[in-house]
């Protein structure tokens, strides 16, 4: 992914998160950067299970710790769901509006 798609992608999340998080805007930007760098991890866990035969519960539990980390960035009306299927969003946040950015209309992927 090329710089400016990242930093759109990340543009977009932010404004689409600012409406639902009473957060100053450097605190939000930093909220979001930690869920890049999660669904990133989460990516290369998912990416990991389809391929590596050596993927075990180790690799689970560190998946739980991530969305645990998640979940604390966020407020009780943003679910965060885990999409295990490494060809999409790793990390999926259902909005209380229901904004949506992928094709099922689940929620807001955060880019990875």
């Amino acid at each position: 992914m090329s710089d400016r798609a990242d930093r759109d992608d990340r543009m977009a999340l932010t404004a689409v998160l600012k409406p639902h998080m009473e957060i100053s805007l450097p605190g939000l930007v930093d909220t979001v950067n930690k869920l890049v760098r999660h669904s990133r991890t989460l990516q290369r866990l998912h990416e990991m299970a389809c391929n590596d035969p050596e993927y075990g519960e180790k690799e689970e539990k560190k998946c739980q710790r991530i969305m645990a980390k998640v979940k604390e960035l966020l407020p009780d009306s943003i679910k965060a769901q885990e999409n295990g299927d490494p060809r999409g969003w790793s990390l999926i946040l259902v909005l209380p509006d229901g904004k949506s950015n992928d094709w099922g209309g689940r929620g807001w992927g955060v880019p990875n």
